[in-house]
């Protein structure tokens, strides 16, 4: 959280714990700050969050006890409900913006943001995740440890 490095890329086998890493990270890390997390789609909070509780975008959901936490999706129509200056951006499934034709417009909105920090999270690693190579800056590998090495 504290390195120069503004976009990092998460990917490894821990399928469903990458975007909690990356949440809960900056949940710890951060004081006073406003957190975007944009998603393929709102009707998928339910199982990325693990939580019945009904998200909507432009709300701001305290996390932590001084930050709030924005969600949206890789839908720009969603973007004009959240504000403009978010610190820190978790986008979840990576997977997703793969298959998008708006991948540039989503960075460039993180960069309209001001997003101090950008952590691009993928849900599963088959996909080609090239086009996002210019915008990162570090990748970090999160593998689930073996159960039995043996």
């Amino acid at each position: 959280m504290n390195s120069k490095e503004r976009c990092v890329l998460i990917t490894g086998t821990h399928q469903f714990q990458k975007h909690v890493l990356a949440l809960r990270t900056v949940v710890e890390c951060a004081n006073k700050s406003n957190i975007l997390l944009r998603v393929n789609a709102m009707n998928n909070l339910d199982t990325i969050l693990e939580s019945n509780k009904k998200f909507k975008s432009g709300i701001p959901y305290k996390t932590g006890s001084t930050n709030n936490l924005y969600i949206d999706t890789i839908k720009s129509t969603t973007w004009n409900n959240n504000p403009y200056n978010i610190d820190y951006a978790v986008l979840y499934p990576l997977d997703s913006v793969g298959k998008s034709s708006s991948q540039k417009e989503i960075m460039d909105d993180f960069n309209i943001r001001h997003v101090k920090k950008i952590f691009l999270v993928s849900w599963t690693d088959t996909h080609d995740f090239s086009w996002a190579n210019k915008y990162i800056d570090c990748h970090v590998v999160y593998d689930v440890e073996e159960e039995d090495p043996e």
